[in-house]
Order: C-alpha cells, then sequence, then structure tokens
C-alpha cells in the first residue's frame, strides 16, 4: 500500500502541473487555430511530461497492472486522470473528477483533413516525387495512382513551373479514369546549400582523398594557392563557416573540417572519403551541422515559385526550417498570396528544427491543416547515423502528441524504386513505416511496382500495428496449437476404446 500511496502523490503532482500547463499558455492559445488549440494543448502536456523521468513511476504503475502512461502521446491529461482516479480508489484517496476532453481521435481526423481520406483499408497513405517524365507522360501518373499513390510531390527544385502545370493537368486527368483521388504537394527548394555547377564534361568536378584539401569557393573554380577549388551555390554560406566547423558534401559521401574562412572563401582539409578517393561533382548537396546558418528559409526562388504553387497545389512543403520564424514567413507569403487554404509540410531536416519541434509544430498550428516530413538523409549526417532511430521516435512521439500526421521520407525502397528488387533491410523499413501517416516514395524506373509493393506490405503491416500500439488479430501460425488439441483428443480416445 506504501508503494501505491507514493505513486498516488507522485502522479497527483503530475497531473497538477499539467493544469498549471494550461493556464499558463492563455496567450499562446489565441494565436492558435480553433481546430488546433486542443492538440495545442495537448503537446504542451506531453512536452511537459517528458522533461521529467518517469521509469521508476511506470515500473511502479506496472507491476499493479495500471497503465505505465508509455502510449500516452495523443491524450495525455486524460490518461493521467485516468491513472489518478483508478490510484484514487485503490487507495482510498480523494478521487479527481475534473472535467476533461479526450482528444486522442483528432490525429485521424487531421489526416484525413490534411492528407486525403484512407484508400481502402490502408491508413498510410502513399507519396511519390513526379518524375520529370509525368509532365509529357499522363499515362505515368494514371499507373501511379492505379498501383496505390495518394499524393503527387513536385520538388520545385526540379523541372519548370509550366512542367508542374503539365503534371497537374495530368493528375486531374488520371482522377477521372481512375475514380481515385490524388493530392498535390509542391515543395519549396529553400536556400539549398550545395556546389555550384562549374566547367563541362569531365571539368566540373575534384578528386579528393583523406587529407586533401581544397577551397569552398564564393565563386571561382579556379586553382588557389595549388589548392582545387570548389564553388558554392549559396555563396553567403561562406560568412556563417568558422574554424573548426564540421561540413558534409554530396549525401555524406565527404567529410571535412573548416580549417580557415575568408570573405570569398573557406579552406577544407577531407576527413573522410571513400576509400580510393572520389569525385565531388557540381549540384551536390552541403551540410554543415555545427554552422549557424543565417540564410532565410525562403529564397527568392521560392517566392516566385509560390505564384505558381498556390494556383495548382493542396499542400505546400517548406524546406530547411531552423526555428518558429521560418513557419510564420510561409504564413504570410500564403495570406499575401490569398493561399491561407493551403495544408502545409514542415520539413524536418536540421539540428535547430529537431530541438525546436514543439515551437515549430506550435507556430505551424496557427492553421488548420498541418503536418511534418522527416528528412532522414540530411538529419543522419547532421545528428549522426547512430542518433538516427532515436531521433525518428522522438519525432513520431511528438508529433502524435500534436496530432500533426507524418510523412517518413529517404531511401524508402529506395534500390527497388532504382533496380526492382528490395533489399531485406528496406522491406523491414518498409514495414516500419506504418507507423507514419504517409511514406514517401523516390522518383525511379520501377516506381509504379514499388508503390504496388509498398500498398501490400502497408496494407498487411496496419493489421498488426497502430501508430506504436500493436494490435492483437489473430495470427495463423497460433492455429498449431489447435491441431495439437486434436491430435491429443484423438489419442485419449483411441486409448478409452
Amino acid at each position: 500500500m506504501h508503494e501505491l500511496l507514493r505513486a498516488y502523490d507522485e502522479v497527483s503532482a503530475l497531473h497538477a502541473v499539467l493544469l498549471d500547463e494550461d493556464a499558463r499558455h492563455g496567450e499562446l492559445f489565441r494565436s492558435i487555430h480553433p481546430d488546433q488549440r486542443d492538440s495545442a494543448r495537448n503537446l504542451l502536456h506531453y512536452t511537459k511530461l517528458r522533461k521529467a523521468d518517469l521509469r521508476p513511476l511506470q515500473d511502479t504503475l506496472r507491476r499493479h497492472g495500471l497503465s505505465s502512461l508509455s502510449r500516452s502521446e495523443a491524450s495525455v491529461l486524460s490518461d493521467v486522470t485516468r491513472v489518478l482516479r483508478t490510484l484514487g480508489r485503490l487507495t482510498g484517496q480523494a478521487i479527481h473528477e475534473p472535467s476533461f476532453f479526450d482528444p486522442s481521435p483528432q490525429l485521424e481526423q487531421h489526416t484525413s483533413d490534411l492528407l486525403g481520406m484512407e484508400c481502402g483499408a490502408r491508413r498510410t497513405r502513399i507519396m511519390v516525387t513526379a518524375p520529370s517524365a509525368a509532365a509529357e507522360d499522363p499515362e505515368l501518373i494514371r499507373a501511379l495512382l492505379e498501383a496505390g499513390m495518394d499524393i503527387l510531390r513536385i520538388d520545385c527544385a526540379r523541372d519548370t513551373p509550366e512542367d508542374w502545370k503539365k503534371m497537374t493537368t495530368h493528375v486531374r486527368y488520371a482522377e477521372e479514369r481512375t475514380g481515385r483521388s490524388c493530392l498535390i504537394l509542391c515543395e519549396l527548394t529553400g536556400p539549398k546549400l550545395r556546389t555550384a555547377t562549374w566547367g563541362k564534361r569531365d571539368k566540373g568536378k575534384v578528386t579528393l582523398n583523406v587529407a586533401d584539401r581544397f577551397y569552398l569557393t564564393a565563386y571561382s573554380s579556379e586553382t588557389q594557392h595549388g589548392l582545387p577549388s570548389v564553388p558554392c551555390a549559396a555563396p553567403a554560406l561562406l560568412g556563417d563557416l568558422q574554424p573548426g566547423h564540421a561540413i558534409w558534401f554530396d549525401n555524406g559521401k565527404f567529410g571535412g573540417e573548416v580549417l580557415e574562412v575568408e570573405s570569398d572563401r573557406a579552406l577544407i582539409r577531407v576527413l573522410h572519403a571513400p576509400e580510393d578517393g572520389g569525385k565531388l561533382k557540381g549540384n551536390r548537396s552541403i551540410n554543415v551541422p555545427d554552422t549557424q546558418v543565417t540564410l532565410p528559409a525562403l529564397s527568392p526562388r521560392d517566392l516566385r515559385d509560390l505564384d505558381t504553387i498556390t494556383e495548382i497545389a493542396d499542400l505546400v512543403g517548406q524546406s530547411y526550417i531552423r526555428d518558429p520564424s521560418d513557419v510564420t514567413a510561409l504564413n504570410a507569403e500564403l495570406a499575401r498570396r490569398n493561399a491561407t487554404h493551403l495544408g502545409i509540410i514542415l520539413k524536418i531536416e536540421t539540428p535547430g528544427a529537431f530541438a525546436q519541434l514543439p515551437a515549430i509544430l506550435l507556430s505551424g498550428m496557427s492553421k488548420a491543416r498541418l503536418g511534418v516530413m522527416v528528412e532522414r538523409g540530411d538529419l543522419a549526417i547532421e545528428m549522426g547515423f547512430d542518433r538516427l532511430a532515436e531521433v525518428q521516435e522522438e519525432i513520431l512521439w511528438m508529433c502524435e502528441a500534436a496530432h500533426a500526421p507524418v510523412i517518413l521520407a529517404t531511401q524508402v525502397l529506395e534500390r527497388m524504386t532504382t533496380e526492382g528488387q528490395p533489399t531485406r533491410a528496406e522491406v523491414i523499413d518498409a514495414a516500419m513505416s506504418a507507423r507514419a501517416e504517409c511514406v514517401l516514395l523516390q522518383r525511379g524506373p520501377y516506381v509504379v511496382q514499388a508503390v504496388q509493393f509498398l500498398n501490400n506490405v502497408l496494407s498487411r503491416m496496419e493489421q498488426h500495428q497502430s501508430k506504436t500500439r500493436p494490435l492483437l488479430r489473430p495470427l495463423t501460425i497460433a492455429s498449431w496449437l489447435d491441431e495439437d488439441d486434436e491430435d491429443e483428443n484423438s489419442v485419449a480416445a483411441a486409448s478409452a476404446e
């Protein structure tokens, strides 16, 4: 009884803290869209809940057959209140009966509002990045829809506004032909940190090995002080770099350290490269995990592209978010174009965005339709591959608390989309992606087959898993017990005779 009394006191104190959190943030709730206020309140509750180490309390609750609060993301206050009521009855303490609203079903509603209705029995939507060929081939869009695609992603870093309009026309045509609906996400480019293209043919690249040095420059690709130079497509980045900062190129293929920084160039020493060296080319990614980048999340190109996007899209994706002000800026641009009805997808791909995820979500909740894309590629490079699984879990938890749909991106069935056959690791990854509300497949020659495969995997896995909660549907392999019982009964009957 002593242990239960102590648990009652701990849960009672936690309950009081959550109620106090509501009172402290009254001003904040006024800036939240009415459809998001309960979700914002639950997000604040969950953030407060996870500031403490609850593991000892969880062990106590579990030993006594009570909820351990381990799956309370979607409805924190109501779950805590239920546990407190039960503890009160068990210990003879005052039973708290506060009125509360259970917001847990709101994730399902927000998902339908943002990503469209479920496709048959499949809860997780499938998004596909539009191949360039989709601008000229309406049958490709139709094949993707028939295979199970729910959302077409247009990467605005590629193709042209005219191509995007053609793709949109083909989507609407395919909807009529197939009887299936398809939303269109247009993803803004953002201040893409990349190497600039230079030279022609085989000249536009630099061969690098570990211990090599080269200059990352504002404009020039000419050799400087006997060292090769690689121009940066975002020269303003050079002003943010500092000696000692880590820097990665080409999706982590090359890693280095900043040695010196001048106004128009930075000296880089290579610390990681392919075993026999490799070639760093133009238009390859740059990641700077240690650097406070000051470039705005909305580039001049993004502002031009928004004029077309707001005419054709259902959803707008924002890249390279670092803090809540970036989301505020996008909302202001949408309002300026009378496009506040569009849903927004916030792309989490930097350590800054991960660190400020609750604040970023609350900023996005000024709109009714909000979702998050987890860009696992950049997160792995910038936060470390050893942390990626943990980071992904934390994002999923926090977004479920905010009732914000999640899109998992980067390398889902990548081998299958490009070569037609998945790896075993890819199949497991695809199965686990059923915990998200949407999965993104990239372009590739076998993307239609990949959509069909993913559709099958998700349909099966969703019978076993709902978010983090296992579902105990009947298992075929459990039927051996019935067969064994029949054999034993037959033996017993024969013995009796």
